[in-house]
């Protein structure tokens, strides 16, 4: 560690001493970085005399890997605690950052980050996913696989290029929809359980497995395998049904006398 990082106390020390690639920044704009352990100095050949050159834009490739790492470093900031999926420049291997703010007795607000490997899908896993979305905005679906396409009563085509709001109906759980995108957003492994709506109106529990995976030609992105876990007609379906029944006269049938 460089010598600005000693004395911070033991909880923080023992923090950037233990294993995974540690490193803190300053929670300033630019997020200087203040130190790391040694796999991160081995990994970024980062010096605690030339600490003034690394910053947040050193670690990782401008555009839309900054643009995420430094979003978890602000949310961190405001929130306490966050975490993201990144392909550093110092690395070929996704990663999955988790931050931390604390306190410097002497510089203020730091953000305290681990770096750990995401465990990523196979081969055969990615071919029978149910989509690919992108992990920008509009998050929209990059390929959606036939099968998943039919069990929500679309054809891949009408859901290729839209976002998942496209499930989205009167009784979703608007809550657990946004932490699914934000989770996209944040190219992170999740799982949950949501209400969506099937084209035809009817309601289904799905639950939904996320993530990411690093595609040359795109960056990285999210894999979704979904699986519906129970399904009700939705109302007016449910009436339709009735107004048949009522049409039938079953009610009005002589009873059965046997021969």
């Amino acid at each position: 560690l460089s010598n600005m990082l000693f004395g911070l106390g033991c909880s923080i020390d023992a923090y950037l001493l233990s294993a995974g690639i540690r490193f803190a920044v300053r929670a300033i704009p630019g997020f200087p970085v203040l130190g790391g352990n040694g796999e991160f100095c081995s990994a970024t050949s980062f010096r605690p005399d030339c600490s003034s050159l690394f910053q947040a834009k050193t670690l990782c490739d401008p555009g839309s890997e900054l643009e995420t790492l430094e979003e978890a470093f602000n949310r961190a900031k405001s929130n306490g605690s966050s975490a993201c999926g990144i392909l550093f420049s110092f690395s070929p291997v996704l990663m999955q950052v988790e931050c931390i703010k604390s306190v410097h007795s002497s510089v203020g607000e730091i953000i305290l980050c681990c770096a750990r490997p995401i465990c990523l899908p196979s081969t055969d896993e990615i071919e029978q996913c149910s989509a690919i979305a992108s992990t920008r905005q509009p998050f929209h679906l990059i390929s959606v696989g036939d099968q998943w396409a039919q069990t929500v009563g679309y054809a891949s085509s009408e859901m290729t290029g839209r976002s998942l709001n496209l499930l989205q109906g009167p009784s979703s759980d608007f809550a657990r929809f946004r932490g699914m995108i934000d989770a996209i957003r944040m190219r992170l492994v999740y799982e949950d359980v949501i209400s969506i709506h099937l084209k035809n109106g009817t309601t289904c529990s799905m639950r939904f497995h996320l993530s990411p995976i690093p595609i040359d030609s795109l960056g990285v992105c999210c894999m979704i395998r979904a699986r519906a876990e129970g399904c009700r007609p939705s109302p007016s379906s449910a009436h339709a049904l009735e107004d048949l029944v009522s049409q039938l006269h079953l009610h009005d049938a002589p009873p059965h006398r046997p021969p």
